[in-house]
């Protein structure tokens, strides 16, 4: 391979054996101007039939004969087995770098599917990549000879921490972290923090900015750090693609602990529900937990989502994906959502009653049509209020402000 002074590589392909040691001639090289005319052709008249007077030289500059000898030098070298091939350029590497540091979790779908999104984005300024939690970050970046500016961690980011701790001690990268919305980010995560500066954390609903509020000025790291509320959304077309028969009437889909008491609330609806089965032997109550796709399939199959006996006052991922999935959602109703509204996309129960379950259940198996077009708007809403695409521009957005 050569240099060549045009830009181009100059590459050489292999002669066949009969043409070794003869000197090929080279073609002379006319200009535009010196271009032979055949014998036969007449000279140009103008009106009066009279000969017209001589073309004029045409002016030559520099470019033009620059243009032509590469012309002329590219068609000889095609003749020769030369070919030319641009060299890669450097726009990617302009790109500011934003590394994602997370493993797929089936647990968190939502979450997966968001990094998923930011990973396919195609933007002149910025490109993502993910990186599983073991990984170094000096190797990353001496694979991809250039330095990480961004680093977005995820749920999985204690092993991160661990392997990077020193290198993550350098200034000049920013570092964004996912917050959970209980006590786990305090009690796993926090102390992984100390002498590693966040610039800036993501909670996903009101619970987890009152916990991040609670323990900023506690730990070193978060005290400068900013808070960034990104609400859970979703991206419909992954769950309403299966188009399957409604044959579950009810469904509880909830882990219950028996020994753990924040757990008490779901340990009454359970019970709840486990009665509106013995008593109701001809409707098709499920209850219980599945994941993956199996989960999706069990939604797209189910009339009634009952989410009730949260915790929290937030709307969580299991609302989303009722909603998305085109099931009545049957729970509290989260203060941060104002567009919920009781009989109209959702059905409501209030909070500690949770008696009233069983009468809900049945006026709405027995109204097949109101319950069909609430399941309808409540579809309708959740792509107006929670898409995952508006999501992701706000990330973008964040990235971009520490770009000015």
């Amino acid at each position: 391979m050569q240099n060549h002074p045009t830009g181009y590589v100059k590459k050489r392909t292999m002669r066949s054996k009969g043409t070794k040691g003869i000197s090929q001639s080279k073609p002379k090289v006319l200009y535009p101007h010196q271009q032979p005319q055949s014998p036969n052709s007449n000279p140009p008249k103008n009106k009066n039939n009279k000969p017209a007077p001589p073309i004029s030289k045409p002016q030559t500059t520099r470019s033009s004969l620059r243009k032509h000898r590469r012309s002329l030098s590219s068609r000889n070298n095609m003749q020769h087995g030369i070919r030319f091939i641009r060299k890669r350029g450097r726009g990617s590497s302009r790109k500011k770098l934003v590394i994602i540091v997370d493993r797929p979790r089936q647990r968190s779908p939502l979450l997966t599917n968001f990094h998923n999104l930011l990973t396919a984005q195609s933007l002149p300024d910025i490109e993502f990549a993910r990186v599983e939690p073991t990984a170094n970050l000096k190797q990353i970046e001496k694979r991809r000879k250039r330095k990480v500016n961004f680093i977005y961690l995820g749920f999985d980011m204690v092993p991160f921490l661990k392997k990077n701790r020193e290198t993550l001690k350098q200034h000049g990268r920013i570092i964004i972290m996912e917050s959970a919305d209980n006590y786990r980010f305090h009690k796993q995560r926090v102390p992984h923090i100390k002498g590693i500066k966040i610039d800036a954390i993501i909670t996903r609903t009101t619970d987890g900015i009152e916990l991040v509020r609670n323990h900023k000025n506690k730990t070193e790291g978060l005290r400068n750090a900013k808070i960034v509320n990104l609400p859970w959304s979703i991206n419909t077309s992954k769950y309403s693609k299966y188009n399957t028969q409604r044959t579950i009437d009810v469904a509880y889909l909830a882990t219950v602990h028996k020994n753990w008491q924040p757990h008490v609330n779901k340990k009454k609806v359970k019970k709840i529900i486990t009665d509106i089965k013995k008593n109701n032997p001809n409707w098709n109550i499920y209850i219980g937990n599945v994941y993956g796709d199996e989960y999706k399939k069990l939604l797209a199959r189910t009339k009634i989502l009952l989410v009730a006996g949260r915790l929290k006052d937030t709307l969580v991922q299991r609302y989303l994906e009722g909603f998305a999935s085109g099931c009545l959602v049957m729970g509290e109703i989260p203060n941060e959502a104002k567009w919920l509204k009781d009989g109209i996309n959702i059905a409501g129960i209030p909070k500690n009653r949770y008696n009233v379950i069983r009468r809900k259940v049945r006026y709405y198996l027995n109204n097949p049509k109101k319950l069909q077009s609430m399941a309808k708007r409540g579809q309708s809403d959740i792509i107006k209020h929670r898409n995952v695409d508006t999501q992701v521009q706000e990330f973008v957005r964040l990235i971009r402000s520490y770009l000015r």
